[in-house]
């Protein structure tokens, strides 16, 4: 916790005067950082304790958006660090590029995904076992 205090300190101190100035602090993917770790939500305190103002950007490799249980998964982490963080979020997908053209054409159901849509995918997809549990998640 020291090591925290001290490195967070000299940010402050090489930082200096903040009016009108943009950062942009790239943030390891550690996911444990933001979803049950209290040491960005420190960071994020810090800066706002100096007159920042925080956005958090979430990056969610675009992979997460080519099979159901991928993209349950990629959104209810990126709820996590929502929750977590408390501060304006914005999710950007990364890697579009890579993905087949088939799976680009898929992009607008993933992005404005009806409750039904999901749920027939998840019952086509997902493991037997899971179902109730995926559903469930389906009509958040």
């Amino acid at each position: 916790k020291q090591w925290y205090q001290r490195r967070v300190r000299g940010l402050d101190e090489c930082l200096g005067d903040v009016d009108d100035d943009y950062f942009i602090i790239d943030c390891p993917g550690q996911i444990e950082l933001y979803t049950h770790m209290d040491t960005m939500q420190r960071f994020v305190a810090a800066l706002e304790g100096w007159g920042i103002r925080v956005c958090a950007v979430y990056l969610l490799d675009s992979q997460f958006l080519v099979e159901p249980s991928k993209f349950i998964a990629g959104m209810c982490s990126a709820l996590s660090a929502m929750v977590q963080l408390q501060v304006p979020h914005i999710n950007v997908l990364t890697k579009v590029d890579l993905l087949s053209a088939r799976d680009r054409d898929n992009l607008d159901r993933w992005l404005d995904p009806s409750q039904l849509i999901m749920e027939g995918c998840v019952s086509r997809t997902a493991n037997k076992r899971h179902a109730r549990l995926s559903n469930a998640l389906c009509r958040l």
